[in-house]
């Protein structure tokens, strides 16, 4: 299954809608993760080549792809994990993302500027996150979708995608081409807070991952966030795949008004995981 690449699609004048919609949209798949069981505790190094006689260097290029997984308030601690690896000067080739993560992935593979990216999250976010009302911020008021969609067309309407430093490839599906806001409109969907936009929904979230993992060009990082219980990293036995994934146990999904929590979780896990992170990254020359 193939998915959008942004980098190779160049601005549309106009775009053609239908009503079709995946009816496994939005729902799980019941594949498991393809990730190993082994996991990394603060201060376990990966092992390196010399360590581990029987796990053959890898020969694919350099550079990482990354994934990042769902979440809508809790998305934004991608932010503060993408910020980390900007910093550490990580060599991004790509990045796969889904709901808020679509926008953190777009707003940095523009200009590769962290505080770029910070400013056009911001943009979006000012008139819709309701920031002086409480309970579920995004999903009240009338036509949430129409303000959304707005806010959506003031930050990245004017943006080609054909210009941007790395590709970006969102869960999206149609037959004929879509504004990168409305590819970022569709990533947003998830049914029981945004509706689809014109019958379009994301594919699920099991079947994006699992298209993720399938390349092979480059070693990998998946950030995930959850819940409950406790930041986790962990790595595939192959030693190729390396994932992280971020417990929010005080944001909830739906509260916009902790956005800046999730960011600040998102880069307090990632400095975290540093010293791991920076090891499974230098087994390869993946940076500097």
């Amino acid at each position: 299954m193939s998915f959008i690449i942004l980098t190779l699609l160049a601005a549309v004048s106009g775009c053609q809608t239908a009503s079709h919609t995946d009816s496994s949209s939005g729902q799980h798949s019941s594949s498991a993760p393809i990730l190993g069981p082994v996991v990394l505790h603060p201060g376990e190094s990966v092992p390196h080549e010399d360590q581990t006689a029987d796990r053959p260097r890898s020969t694919r290029g350099p550079g990482v792809e990354l994934l990042l997984g769902e979440g809508l308030s809790t998305g934004f601690a991608y932010q503060g994990a993408v910020k980390a690896l900007h910093e550490w000067k990580v060599k991004l080739t790509s990045i796969h993302a889904y709901q808020i993560g679509a926008l953190v992935a777009v707003s940095y593979a523009e200009t590769l500027n962290a505080n770029r990216m910070d400013w056009s999250l911001a943009r979006f976010s000012d008139g819709v996150l309701g920031k002086k009302t409480s309970g579920l911020v995004f999903a009240q008021g009338d036509n949430i979708e129409g303000r959304i969609e707005k806010k959506l067309k003031e930050a990245y309407e004017s943006k080609n995608a054909s210009s941007f430093k790395i590709p970006v490839i969102l869960p999206v599906q149609a037959p004929s081409p879509l504004h990168l806001w409305e590819q970022l409109r569709v990533s947003l969907v998830r049914k029981d807070y945004l509706t689809a936009y014109s019958g379009y929904s994301p594919v699920a979230y099991d079947r994006f991952r699992e298209e993720f993992l399938s390349r092979s060009e480059h070693p990998q990082i998946i950030i995930e966030v959850k819940s409950s219980g406790n930041s986790e990293l962990s790595r595939d036995e192959a030693g190729n795949v390396l994932k992280l994934t971020i417990a929010l146990s005080n944001v909830p999904d739906l509260d916009f008004k902790r956005k800046t929590q999730a960011a600040y979780s998102g880069r307090q896990a990632m400095d975290k995981w540093k010293t791991e992170v920076l090891a499974f990254l230098r087994t390869e020359d993946r940076i500097p």
